[in-house]
């Protein structure tokens, strides 16, 4: 086809492929909840206390003014986590402000933060100057302290009983003692200081001010300045002994120059009355306590004054010689804390520690500035906090403290620009099970951190936090336990976190990282840790050594990552010779390191490890055959199919109860050993599978399904994540959905909850599982249900066998419209359906490059049916298991069924004739103007049809524009938009550019200049 015009111009851009290979936009972006921006302000104030103005002005891009005391609780809405940042306003008045955190609005309170650090746990207010007009960031900004704290010295131990000291009831005690101030405003120092054996609450005037759990040798601090009213005040002491053994109390209060102790003038009740702690109660009825003994005498003896900033107790020290510009040493009073990799701030001078001798720390580059000697040194990611949903800002006082802003800068997840760019997505027609898919993305995205902003650990800080430990090894990201803690890699809780890595964020670096963090800590032996530093612990856990060698499969699995693999697999093999020594002639494996998530029975043979190890070895032969090690790969084959016989041959089942004993003379029957048998094809039959599936639902409870292996009341989606996989494994998918709705519906539609993230544990009433406000509200090894929906009801499941290929058998359910993509080693699968199950219809819609997706199946309902594939009734390369299998193609194709009984074939069609259509518009340059230097361009478009298999339009020598005998002196010059198709088009508009430059001296003849050009499209396979 040729088609002539008189000049003519084309342009056609192509986009630059996205850095980042994001899914496309679509309605599940809804249910997404990573901040679009790292910088995230408040969207709501959960409570206040005291006088507070304009309590939402920080929502709202306004100010908020708080009386001395008072104290407002901001709202994010969900999970964040990093650095807060605060603008003081320029008439405020306060010297100090004061931050405390929580996850759960259950434990948000203006006196300490909720639990993290993993021993004394706590954590009170953290105070930092507020000068007017400052900004306050408190990964930059040093925390301050407040008064000194009081010495216990002249205090007594007291109770409401003699002899406490040697034993006293497992049971609270109300202890109180009444003063009385005359003028609150000349108090310029009140300071309480508190001891409890094993913990307690602490008011001032009926608010609480302290709170302390299981560790009497800390001291809760409190500034009671703001609390005190004139007349008659009250210090009240709610004390509880945890267990049977010695129980006491000590304090000591300072008001101005006044020093107030526990002694035998307090009073003491057994019994809680209303109104007991405020300073209008009534006592009268109530005895006097006992002193049990002074200050330092046993059981309890003495111990330090701790800071009270707030901050984490030796987050802080000083140089004790100067320093020069480039030195790269370091002399300091104290390192604690201190190792390669930390970030410091050293006298305002961004720093990084190389290593450490003594009190000399070698730094990881010159200083660029000198330095005094008592300048500060400071760890400057300790105080950022890692996962909270609200933070409570107080005014110590004196004097009203105004803000302009509060805001928390995001740092999870460091290595990703746009945090909603996930390359992977779910979309169904249920909005619970969407957001369920999302949040369980965005608590593990949250537990994404940078290698030097783990939570230090053993010891923990006696006083607050420190989130500047070097936990990660390799790289710049790792993934760990929880946000807020424990901050360190374990290796149990990447057995659920990595598959949901995989199907969400796809972020297979990071687990490289973190594995390979583990693997840098084996032991001659080839033990592997129970967690990543600071924990370690290495040799300690079976389960959770065998979890990083499942890890190191899975690994390798999602990404080929051969290189990786040859590099390891030294220190691989190692630890699988280590841990296959457990295994016993019986065919069993037994436990002798025990240390594990928190079941109660983790020693021993029990069914959880015998499925942990069954999976560890089926994994071995797999990764072992891609290494070349047949030999392994044959070991691990055969000890797989022997412990599997013997497992199902040595009185663990129950036929009864249809589910496993945790051992065969046990009367637990355990949720993660049952899930996990089922989950990892440790059961020997469909039939078996089908039966735990219904043991486990028949027992479920209103907020979730139970952890009877943990304890009685327990409810954990650890081992719920397993279950959760198991309903979808055994074919049993709407108990499957059915618990997702009831356990992590709970989860995120419970009042108190973040309604972002899932929980590390809870128990049958709804309450924290892990020592009150201890539990991580955070947790990746909950969020189970993310790689379920993908696995499961989208259907795109990796190789059982641990193969490179995948298979695409989706189950539904009830769910009618399911929609998603995976991102593989091989290229992106996707994936979409439409299910009617009453009238046996389903239809599927997928994409694949070849080679990765090996077989699609599609639901029959149980009936006959007929197979479509683009449009072409197939017939199946088998049937089995109310699905139809086929072979799958490579590229995008349509799957339908219908039933046989209520479905015909009939045939329709019509002809397409060999059409090759060309048309060109006419092109004008306008009027050329004599003497001036100048490009002149003219445009029209050419517009497109072919049924062809591919077409080329091409133009004829475009020579010069001729004016009768006068011809322009430079050619014409054509630019075709598009030259080129790879299919049939209809109507397909091209741009053609014509550009024509005329010199200034160019001479130009009267009239018009034209030139008739030729355009052909043309096709080699019409």
């Amino acid at each position: 086809m040729r088609t002539r015009v008189i000049i003519g111009v084309a342009l056609m851009g192509a986009l630059a492929a996205p850095a980042h290979a994001a899914a496309p936009a679509g309605p599940w972006d809804a249910f997404n909840l990573a901040p679009a921006s790292r910088t995230v302000s408040p969207v709501g104030v959960l409570k206040t206390a005291g006088e507070v103005t304009n309590a939402d002005g920080l929502t709202k891009g306004g100010s908020t003014s708080l009386a001395p005391g008072a104290s407002v609780t901001l709202d994010f809405g969900k999970e964040v986590g990093g650095f807060t940042q605060l603008r003081v306003g320029s008439g405020s008045a306060a010297p100090n402000v004061a931050l405390t955190y929580s996850e759960w609005s259950t434990y948000a309170t203006p006196a300490n933060s909720d639990r993290s650090n993993g021993d004394s746990n706590n954590e009170p207010p953290v105070l930092y100057a507020a000068p007017a007009g400052a900004t306050i960031d408190t990964g930059k900004t040093q925390p301050v302290r407040s008064a000194p704290v009081p010495s216990l010295t002249g205090a007594n131990w007291i109770w409401a009983n003699a002899g406490a000291n040697n034993s006293a009831p497992a049971a609270p005690v109300y202890l109180r003692e009444t003063f009385t101030v005359d003028d609150p405003a000349a108090i310029e120092r009140a300071v309480l200081r508190v001891n409890v054996d094993d913990n307690h609450v602490t008011y001032v005037n009926g608010v609480q001010v302290a709170t302390m759990g299981n560790s009497f040798q800390t001291s809760a601090i409190a500034d009671i300045r703001s609390r005190l009213v004139a007349g008659t005040n009250v210090v009240a002491i709610r004390a509880v002994n945890a267990s049977v053994g010695p129980a006491g109390a000590l304090a000591k209060i300072v008001v101005g120059t006044r020093e107030i102790v526990t002694d035998a003038s307090w009073k003491a009740s057994t019994s809680e009355q209303a109104g007991w702690n405020t300073a209008g109660f009534d006592d009268a009825a109530w005895s006097n306590a006992f002193a049990n003994g002074a200050y330092g005498a046993g059981p309890w003896g003495t111990f330090g004054d701790p800071d009270t900033s707030g901050a984490g107790t030796d987050t802080r020290t000083t140089l004790t010689a100067a320093t020069a510009a480039g030195d790269t040493t370091i002399r300091v009073a104290g390192t604690r804390y201190l190792g390669p990799g930390t970030k410091l701030d050293v006298g305002g001078e961004t720093a990084r520690v190389a290593s450490v001798a003594g009190t000399t720390v070698t730094l990881a580059a010159p200083l660029a500035l000198p330095h005094a000697a008592g300048d500060s040194v400071w760890q400057a990611n300790s105080q950022l906090r890692g996962g909270f949903r609200y933070m409570t800002i107080s005014n110590p006082g004196p004097g009203t403290l105004t803000l302009d802003g509060a805001a928390v800068e995001i740092t999870f997840a460091p290595n990703m620009a746009d945090l909603r760019a996930y390359p992977n997505y779910f979309y169904s027609d249920d909005d619970l099970i969407n957001r369920i898919w999302y949040a369980g993305a965005y608590t593990v995205q949250t537990n994404i951190i940078a290698n030097d902003t783990g939570r230090v650990w053993n010891p923990a800080p006696a006083l607050g936090w420190n989130n500047g430990a070097v936990v990660g090894e390799l790289g710049n990201t790792v993934l760990v336990d929880g946000a807020k803690r424990d901050r360190t890699v374990w290796p149990g809780d990447l057995g659920i976190s990595v598959p949901v890595d995989f199907v969400s964020l796809g972020d297979m670096v990071t687990i490289k990282n973190s594995l390979q963090t583990l693997y840098n800590h084996q032991n001659a032996a080839g033990a592997l840790p129970y967690a990543g530093p600071a924990v370690n612990f290495i040799g300690n856990s079976d389960t959770y050594h065998m979890w990083t060698l499942i890890g190191t499969a899975t690994y390798y699995q999602y990404t080929g990552d051969k290189a990786w693999l040859d590099a390891i697999w030294p220190r691989y093999t190692r630890a699988m010779s280590y841990i296959v020594g457990k295994i016993g002639s019986d065919g069993l494996f037994n436990v002798t390191a025990s240390a594990d998530w928190a079941r109660a029975n983790s020693g021993g043979k029990n069914i959880q490890a015998q499925a942990i190890a069954y999976r560890t070895l089926t994994t071995c032969a797999a990764t072992a055959a891609v290494a070349g090690d047949t030999a392994l790969a044959d070991s691990c084959t055969q000890k797989a199919a022997t412990l599997k016989t013997a497992v199902n041959a040595s009185g663990y089942w129950n036929a009864a109860t249809g589910l496993y004993r945790d051992t065969p003379t046990s009367t637990v029957y355990p949720q993660d050993g049952n899930s996990l048998a089922v989950w990892f094809e440790l059961a020997p039959s469909p039939a078996v599978s089908r039966a735990i599936s219904a043991g486990l639902a028949n027992r479920w409870t209103p907020v979730g399904a139970p952890s009877p292996e943990k304890s009685d009341v327990a409810v954990h989606p650890f081992p719920g994540s397993m279950e959760a996989m198991a309903h979808f494994e055994a074919g049993e998918d709407e108990t499957g959905l059915d618990l997702l709705r009831l356990e992590w519906g709970y989860m995120l539609n419970a009042p108190y909850g973040t309604a972002s993230t899932f929980w590390e544990g809870y128990r049958k009433d709804g309450t924290s599982d892990y020592n009150e406000s201890y539990v991580s509200a955070a947790h990746g090894w909950s969020a189970g249900p993310t790689a379920t929906l993908t696995f499961y009801v989208l259907g795109i499941h990796p190789d059982r066998a641990g193969g490179a290929a995948y298979d695409l058998i989706p189950h539904p359910g009830s769910l009618k419209r399911v929609e998603g993509q995976l991102t593989t080693p091989g290229g992106v699968i996707t994936h979409s359906y439409d299910a009617n199950p009453a009238a046996g219809t389903f239809v599927s819609r997928y994409s694949a490059p070849a080679g990765v997706l090996r077989t699609v199946a599609v639901p029959t309902y149980g009936r006959d049916v007929r197979v479509y594939v683009d449009g072409r009734e197939v017939t199946p390369a088998r049937t089995a298991d109310g699905y139809a299998y086929l072979n799958a193609v490579a590229g995008a194709h349509t799957v339908s069924t219908c039933p046989v009984s209520s479905c015909a074939v009939g045939d329709v069609g019509g002809t397409v004739p060999a059409t090759l259509s060309l048309s060109v518009g006419a092109a004008s340059f306008g009027a050329f103007t004599p003497g001036v230097d100048r490009e002149y361009t003219a445009a029209t478009n050419a517009t497109v049809t072919s049924t062809a298999g591919d077409a080329t339009l091409s133009v004829s020598d475009p020579g010069h524009l001729i004016n009768g005998a006068f011809s322009l002196a430079e050619p014409l010059r054509v630019e075709l938009g598009k030259t080129v198709w790879t299919g049939p088009v209809s109507n397909d508009s091209v741009p053609i550019t014509f550009k024509q430059h005329i010199g200034a001296r160019d001479p130009l003849r009267t009239g018009n200049y034209s030139r008739t050009l030729t355009f052909t499209l043309s096709t080699t396979n019409p």
